[in-house]
């Protein structure tokens, strides 16, 4: 179980480890008491630390996430919702005294950056210069795009090549800047009424409020599946920019939603077909090795839909 971690741990040396993983807290008790003690065998300065979202900037970045990994229903806002109780396993089993929680408040942090604030809470030195930004967000609008390929595409996909693809799809989308995504307070407040006594311990447990404005951002928020679904010329016309060709001459106001997946799926074919053309390039001039490339290339989805116009 922890042959992998022991190999990193003796890679550290005298530095300070850092294990980082958001599921740890959903790790059983027994799971996390394991753990502990195969690591106070080598060393007595064991901490556990955390950033703690807001209700409302938690479940906007979960519905984030869960669209990116495939979700298709809207139905079910609630299961986004922070489960803040599981931290106190970490009491449980660390020790309050070594447990240190603090508030995500990017206003706050050093340069906005979370990276440069924790190294600066631990007193680690780090060179700011060689922080990477990975795992940014989408904007509002390529979100709905993506969802729109979620519930009407032919899905996420199975086999070796679907997580590279899906990937490279959703860089793709990062380029389509944009407001950020925001759920309406409609939506927010009876999920957040549900969690109130686990909001309440987790604000005692910070010694700081985590509720934020839920209205503040009603103007520019979902309120509905339907607002996802809607997109709007300039949108339209991206993405036919980024397919090219005869898609540039085909899109049009209004355009469905099952129609926009279809277009987002070619967009992954595309890529998809791109990244094998640039990982057999690489391949070639390393080996000098001439090859004939076959006209026709298909992803692990099969070939490409047809479009309805």
């Amino acid at each position: 179980m922890f042959l992998r971690l022991e190999k990193e741990l003796q890679s550290a040396n005298d530095r300070a480890a850092i294990l980082s993983g958001e599921r740890a807290s959903n790790m059983a008790s027994p799971e996390l008491e394991d753990l502990y003690g195969y690591l106070l065998k080598r060393t007595h300065d064991v901490w556990a630390v955390g950033y703690i979202r807001s209700p409302k900037g938690f479940m906007e970045s979960a519905f984030q996430q869960r669209v990116k990994g495939g979700m298709k229903c809207f139905d079910r806002l609630e299961t986004t919702c922070p489960k803040y109780w599981h931290l106190r396993k970490l009491d449980r089993v660390f020790g309050k005294d070594r447990v240190r929680l603090w508030k995500f408040d990017p206003v706050n942090f050093v340069n906005g950056d979370v990276v440069q604030d924790f190294c600066r809470r631990l007193g680690i030195r780090f060179d700011a210069s060689g922080s990477i930004r990975a795992n940014e967000g989408l904007s509002l609008k390529a979100l709905g795009f993506l969802y729109a390929y979620r519930k009407y595409g032919p899905g996420y996909g199975v086999g070796p090549q679907v997580i590279g693809e899906n990937r490279a799809l959703i860089r793709k989308m990062r380029e389509l800047r944009g407001g950020k995504v925001r759920l309406h307070s409609s939506l927010i407040a009876p999920a957040i009424e549900a969690i109130r006594r686990d909001v309440d311990w987790m604000e005692d447990r910070l010694g700081s409020p985590l509720m934020e404005d839920i209205y503040r951002h009603d103007d520019v928020a979902i309120r509905s599946e339907q607002d996802l679904l809607t997109f709007c010329p300039e949108d339209l016309q991206w993405l036919a920019q980024q397919l090219g060709g005869k898609y540039e001459r085909r899109w049009r106001e209004g355009m469905a939603a099952e129609e926009v997946a279809k277009w987002m799926h070619q967009l992954r074919l595309k890529l998809a077909a791109e990244r094998v053309m640039s990982k057999e390039s690489r391949t070639r001039k390393k080996r000098h090795v001439p090859v004939i490339m076959d006209e026709k290339r298909s992803s692990s989805l099969g070939d490409s839909c047809p479009i309805q116009t």
